[in-house]
């Protein structure tokens, strides 16, 4: 419910409500005019609430919206539009003030107080955002994430994450990019979350997080399969459950599969069905370890996914992280900030949330390459490109390099 109604208030407020009541402030004050301007606004709000209902209710509908607020958010013509919108409502409160016998003085006192409080209301959402964005700031800063975001934010691309699950109040927060959730232990769709620090939550959001609590996706606009493999980070679960969670994967024809766990154990029911993602192009992603062994758990250690580090602040190798020969990256793993229960913050560290911001990362690699060829990249030209980035040499790598035409 909340989200619908986020939804109606942002296609409203968008454009709709604000433009018919710069229409009813213009109505003459006749009893005529007041009832045109009370049926403008109510026909404007009918025209959101039907526009947001089949937003929300049918997925075609959805996906060619999202398609619009891709292009459209964010453009110079859309801070246009913004504008004279505003300038537009300025001068219909104006003309408003003057027909009801208000002094040009008062006219113009109440201009400044509204120019002000738009300035300051301006202000301080810029400022709740740079520092929130500031709280992650090492990471964020050391990626050059606000240049990668102008090349992609992982749109189309979309990332099966197999771990604990998803909280309630994550699954309604991120609803438009969860496409599908999937229980690999009895095939079913509760994936409630119910790890004692909601691990999967936190890998859901290090990779789609948009501001909830002060913490920022690296790929907000990817889509999100959620597949709940463990009862628990810490709990044993089987490799036919986690077999069965990449075949599931695979039927929904993901891009990414993320999977933030391992063992010194190979099993071969979990390496045969990777083994079939790769070769479908699917880009497998799985963490080396917190044990500070000199050997990567598996299934990192196979060859073809994508094995993940952990770095620290200085972009040196964490402390506790395993360090297998051959390792395809590094990413930074420590003091990331993420969401848990009832979309509180946690600030964590491992190689778990350095393989979550990994996969967001090739996402938006991927997406990239798509939208400059119109081809989608291979697995095998994935995993070079991520070696070329000698992240597992250099302590300051440039995150920008797959960006360069």
């Amino acid at each position: 419910m909340r989200n619908f109604i986020n939804l109606f208030i942002s296609v409203s407020g968008g454009g709709i409500a604000p433009i018919t009541i710069i229409f009813a402030l213009f109505q003459k004050k006749t009893e005529e005019g007041k009832k045109r301007g009370r049926m403008a606004i109510l026909i404007g709000l009918g025209l959101a609430l039907i526009i947001s209902i089949l937003i929300y209710f049918v997925p075609a509908i959805e996906a060619f919206s999202n398609d619009i607020s891709e292009i459209w958010i964010g453009s110079l013509l859309h801070t246009f539009v913004l504008l004279i919108i505003l300038l537009l409502s300025l001068i219909g409160i104006f003309l408003d003030l003057r027909k009801n016998g208000y002094q040009l003085k008062t006219i113009l006192l109440w201009g400044v107080f509204i120019l002000v409080s738009f300035s300051l209301i301006m202000h301080l959402t810029f400022s709740r955002v740079l520092s929130s964005m500031n709280s992650q700031s090492y990471y964020f800063e050391r990626l050059d994430l606000d240049q990668l975001w102008e090349h992609s934010t992982g749109y189309g691309q979309s990332i099966a994450i197999i771990d604990s699950g998803i909280t309630d109040e994550a699954k309604e927060l991120f609803y438009y990019n969860i496409v599908d959730v999937y229980n690999a232990f009895d095939s079913g769709k509760d994936v409630t979350d119910e790890d004692e620090s909601a691990h999967g939550t936190q890998m859901a959001s290090i990779i789609v997080g948009y501001g909830e609590s002060d913490v920022h996706g690296i790929a907000p606009s990817a889509e999100l399969v959620i597949i709940k493999a463990f009862e628990g980070y810490d709990s044993q679960t089987s490799g036919e459950t986690l077999s069965t969670a990449i075949d599931y994967a695979i039927l929904q024809e993901v891009d990414i599969i993320s999977m933030s766990f391992g063992s010194y154990q190979v099993n071969d029911d979990l390496e045969q069905a990777i083994e079939r993602a790769m070769a479908l192009d699917i880009v497998v992603v799985a963490a080396t370890g917190d044990h500070g062994h000199r050997d990567s758990l598996f299934p990192a250690r196979m060859d073809g996914v994508v094995s993940v580090r952990a770095r620290d602040h200085d972009g040196n190798f964490w402390r506790d992280s395993n360090l297998g020969e051959n390792d395809i990256m590094s990413m930074y793993g420590v003091d990331i900030r993420a969401l848990t229960f009832e979309n509180e913050y946690i600030e964590m560290t491992g190689t778990s949330h350095a393989t979550a911001l990994a996969s967001g990362y090739i996402a938006l690699i991927r997406d990239y390459h798509y939208q400059e060829s119109g081809v989608q990249l291979s697995n095998d030209e994935v995993l070079d490109i991520l070696i070329a980035l000698d992240s597992n040499l250099e302590t300051d790598v440039d995150f920008l390099l797959p960006f360069q035409k």
